[in-house]
């Protein structure tokens, strides 16, 4: 595969993986930006890209990594969340043992009612990958 299609290649399963691989692990998601940096692809890091994610699989989510993957997906749409949206949004950041799947079903309704499409197509609302 020429260079220039394998980064385009990379770069539509970045953005499809980007936000699962944060949630969970900060030190992947950094790896993965470090490996993409500069927009030069080839074999190697290819082959890294998918050994990071198949690690990402064995990573269970912490408390801090759940509040900042869905702050980094809050941010899409702050300025529209209605007062209330963003009440029930943050509540569920509070407790000390977060349930993911409450958090995740919530940014997933608000990427559907504002229309994000880039968020909706991500891997981090399929239930399987959760």
């Amino acid at each position: 595969m020429p260079v220039d299609e394998s980064l385009k290649v990379f770069q539509l399963s970045w953005a499809y993986h980007k936000y699962w691989v944060m949630l969970h692990s900060q030190q992947a998601y950094e790896e993965i930006r470090h490996l993409a940096k500069g927009n030069k692809w080839n074999l190697e890091k290819q082959r890294r890209y998918e050994a990071i994610l198949m690690e990402c699989q064995q990573v269970r989510p912490t408390r801090g990594s759940i509040i900042n993957t869905a702050l980094h997906i809050w941010g899409y749409f702050k300025k529209e969340a209605t007062i209330e949206e963003k009440k029930e949004f943050f509540a569920l950041l509070e407790p000390q043992e977060i349930e993911l799947n409450k958090v995740l079903d919530k940014l997933e309704k608000l990427s559907s009612k504002y229309k994000n499409r880039y968020l909706i197509d991500s891997k981090i609302f399929e239930k399987n990958s959760r």
